[in-house]
């Protein structure tokens, strides 16, 4: 490769790593069979074999769609089908897209000149020779033109892709090959013009090597990375569109029109293989006349279960009247299969025969439909299309038994392909046919879940709905995310979840402030791809610190699936976004900065923390942090016993803010639990005090004797206080103000008929003085954020700026700048206070001076 080239790609990787690290993650592809797929080539794969890896069987009786152009056409090129898309070009120079699928047309323009080449279809480009014009690529997606390179020649040559790049022959009258970079058309190497005459064959790829023929029968091999020539052979024929073959290490050429040969050399040296060239039977004609000439049409090959195939048409003219002129020609189709060691027929097939009186009506281009080959239970098949008759025969690879004939719109030069349960063909007049075959068919298209809210950039999981397979597999799949808005040119990961899968954990850096797209494909356990997903966007934050008893966390689900009994995970300020149930095993705690500082925000989640499992020696914990939206924010299992749920906020649950399953445990201490469907549900052991429980449908369920008890609760503005138990001991219901309940700041701005109002026997904690000597209810009892037992001092003097309350505890009062809810936490904003005078800093001092603190007992 250039130099240039080089650093013209170096740039444009640079560019795209700057919004998102490349990083292809391979899931579950231990294990997993060889992927089939799309048929996005002439030959499928670079050394054009044409036996695709999907599995079918013979019959194609489960659906039909077809496309007939809006206007009479024809047809030499054959279709592609890649990323949902048939494409397939006519010689007037239109090419069409039609959905895969359905066979709905996508689009459909006139590229400018006739295409006789096959087009080729890379990175969500389509690469189109044109023969009075240049080749060009177009958009995948809408058809869009993306560039044109003009090679100064009648191009028919269908391009062959390496590494998104393509390789093409430049055609009459030109006689040298060029490799074109795929994103922008620029010429990567181009050959001297050492070609006896133009080239018309695809190319022919494989161990960094490339093969074309040129129409006198003279083939040459070139450097794929460099295009310097390594060997040529003079064969014989006139070669046309028939590609060569490369397979285990030798190359096979067909000749056409006087040729019978078939030709193999060495792939390394091009020198020919003993006992090479061999002659393909050229029987007598049929028909009674005087010979005039006779032509042989070829096909390329197909390379299937240790046999070589092709298919071939003799085209005799002859006179039948004894006037020296032709009037009758005879086509006779048939189909070989070779041993590619001895080039001995394995077996052969007469697959059909005309006679025709008007020599335009015999198949043009010296061409023959090349038979396409996939997998089976048992034997591989062979499709192959008819250049004389309305069919495609579907014959055993192994033996040419007829396995099935399937009638189709015209006899066709274009060759089948087989791609995603359905075999496409085109006829001659341009229809395109999809049939679906009678044993596979391809899964649906998934449906991506919508993320609305910003994942936290360390722990982003993709989720989709399992893809539906008609024949009940369960398909895998592939995943694409881009920053472009589209994920069929280009892509940053490209990503296979195993078998099952219907979500993918994205471990590459993620940009706050980008919006990323993605998509999602099933492939079912027979290689049917099904269509692209409808893309979905989605976005990411950063949230607060995470450490592991210390030790930074790359997320917090990391350090909950790390973490052993005894560790502490600890969060710090911000807003967590949760997108699945996170789990706290047995002895572990997870800790906020403060229930007002730190939320874990689980907005459309089933669960928003999990507790499962008992460790003997250690409670785990929930402490000091809001659980935001989902249906249940906070779930005892029945095998979690002695669970501590200590200053906490759960708000915004659909079903239940805390809910305990019979044989669970917990013990629940100075909570807030608003706008959910029932405050605590409890169907174990649970106990609750020190709490507020408002605006809820239910406040308390106990369902079943002890499941549930309440002390010193503020249960208020509930549609139902409690069900299946009764009020405490202390309990009683009075509303409070907080600081702003539609900001989702639960904080206090001064006393309430909560204040100082918990159990007596509970130390007031961290609670600023003046506190009363008892704790209060809520999150923030025995808190520093706790609300002061008596009003908070005033500073400002007459005539001055009205006063400002001052706040001991560091979280300015309502109504304050700094006390406003944080932007994008919902969480309370932590940017200072306001300056004291030195009287206020006087009451604070002697107010901790004469601080008494209860006697510790903790119930």
């Amino acid at each position: 490769m250039t130099p240039f080239v080089q650093h013209r790609r170096s740039s444009q990787a640079a560019t795209r790593l700057t919004a998102l690290t490349v990083l292809v993650v391979l899931c579950g592809l231990a294990s997993a069979p060889a992927r089939a797929d799309d048929w996005a080539t002439p030959g499928l794969d670079a050394a054009h074999s044409r036996l695709s890896a999907e599995r079918s069987g013979a019959a194609f009786a489960d659906g039909r769609w077809s496309y007939a152009p809006p206007s009479p056409v024809r047809a030499l090129a054959s279709p592609v089908v890649a990323d949902g898309f048939v494409v397939s070009a006519d010689l007037d120079g239109t090419l069409s897209a039609v959905a895969a699928d359905t066979g709905q047309l996508v689009w459909r323009i006139a590229v400018g000149s006739s295409v006789q080449g096959t087009p080729a279809v890379s990175g969500g480009r389509v690469f189109v020779p044109t023969l009075a014009g240049p080749v060009a690529a177009f958009a995948l997606a809408d058809g869009s033109r993306l560039w044109s390179t003009d090679l100064g020649g009648m191009n028919v040559s269908s391009p062959a892709v390496l590494n998104g790049d393509i390789i093409i022959g430049a055609g009459l009258p030109q006689q040298f090959v060029a490799r074109l970079e795929g994103a922008t058309g620029a010429i990567v190497w181009q050959t001297a013009p050492v070609l006896e005459v133009f080239s018309n064959t695809p190319p022919a790829l494989a161990n960094g090597l490339v093969v074309v023929g040129t129409n006198g029968g003279h083939y040459y091999a070139f450097d794929a990375m460099t295009g310097i020539p390594r060997w040529d052979y003079l064969a014989d024929g006139i070669v046309n569109i028939a590609s060569p073959l490369i397979v285990g290490g030798r190359v096979y050429l067909a000749g056409g029109k006087e040729s019978d040969h078939v030709h193999a050399v060495d792939a390394a040296t091009g020198l020919p293989i003993a006992g090479w060239p061999v002659s393909l039977p050229a029987p007598a004609p049929d028909l009674a006349g005087q010979a005039i000439y006779r032509r042989r049409a070829v096909s390329s090959f197909a390379s299937v279960g240790g046999l070589i195939m092709l298919e071939t048409r003799l085209d005799d003219a002859l006179d039948t009247d004894a006037d020296g002129l032709p009037d009758h020609y005879l086509a006779r189709e048939s189909v070989f299969a070779l041993d590619p060691s001895s080039g001995a027929i394995a077996w052969q097939l007469p697959s059909a025969r005309a006679v025709f009186t008007d020599a335009n009506e015999v198949p043009s281009f010296a061409v023959c439909p090349t038979p396409a080959a996939f997998g089976t239970g048992a034997s591989p098949l062979l499709a192959v299309a008819s250049s004389l008759a309305s069919k495609v025969a579907v014959l055993d690879a192994a033996t040419g038994i007829d396995q099935g004939d399937l009638t189709v719109t015209g006899r066709a030069l274009a060759s089948p392909v087989l791609a995603n349960g359905r075999l496409i063909t085109v006829a001659e007049n341009g229809a395109v046919e999809g049939r679906l075959s009678s044993v596979n068919h391809p899964p649906a298209a998934p449906l991506l879940a919508a993320n609305p809210r910003p994942f936290d950039a360390r722990d982003v999981t993709l989720r989709w709905a399992a893809a539906m397979d008609p024949d009940g597999e369960q398909p895998s799949y592939e995943l694409r995310i881009d920053t472009d808005g589209e994920v069929l040119e280009s892509w940053a990961q490209q990503i296979f979840p195993g078998q099952g899968a219907t979500s993918v954990s994205i471990v590459a850096p993620l940009s706050p402030g980008m919006t990323y797209t993605f998509a999602v494909r099933a492939r079912d356990g027979h290689g049917a791809l099904s269509p692209w997903s409808a893309p979905e966007t989605f976005t990411v934050a950063i949230s607060g610190s995470v450490t592991l008893d210390g030790k930074p966390a790359a997320s917090v689900r990391d350090a909950l699936a790390a973490a052993m009994p005894g560790d502490v995970v600890l969060l710090g300020a911000g807003t967590f976004p949760v997108t699945s149930t996170l789990e706290v095993g047995p002895g572990v705690t997870l800790r906020g900065a403060g229930a007002g500082r730190t939320t874990l925000d689980a907005t459309g989640v089933a669960v928003g923390v999990a507790f499962s499992g008992t460790d003997p020696a250690t409670p785990a914990a929930l402490d000091k942090i809001t659980v935001a939206g989902a249906a249940t924010c906070v779930s005892v299992a029945g095998d979690a016993t002695d669970v501590k749920l200590t200053h906490l906020v759960a708000r915004d649950c659909a079903t239940a803010g805390i809910s305990v399953a019979t044989g669970g445990g917990a013990t629940i201490v100075n909570a807030t639990i608003t706008a959910s469907g029932t405050g605590v549900d409890s169907s174990g052991a649970a106990t609750i005090k020190n709490s507020l429980l408002t605006g809820n449908d239910v406040g308390l369920k106990g369902s079943g004797a002890q499941a549930l008890a309440s002390r010193y609760d503020d249960l208020f503005g509930n549609a139902t206080p409690y069900a299946g138990l009764t009020a405490g001991t202390g309990d009683f219901a009075q509303a409070v103000t907080f600081v702003d309940l539609g900001g989702h700041n639960f904080l206090l701005p001064g006393p309430e008929a909560s204040t100082d109002q918990g159990d007596p026997a509970d130390d007031v904690g961290d609670e600023p003085t003046p506190n009363g000597g008892r704790i209060n209810l809520g999150a923030f009892g025995g808190t520093a954020d706790a609300e002061l037992s008596v009003p908070a001092a005033v500073t400002g003097g007459t005539g001055g700026p009205a006063p400002t309350p001052s706040s001991p505890t560091g979280i300015p009062p309502a109504g304050s700048t700094a006390g406003e809810i944080a932007g994008g936490n919902e969480g309370c904003a932590l940017g200072g206070r306001p300056a004291a005078g030195a009287t206020s800093w006087m009451l604070v001092l002697l107010a901790f001076a004469l601080r008494r603190r209860p006697r510790s007992r903790r119930s």
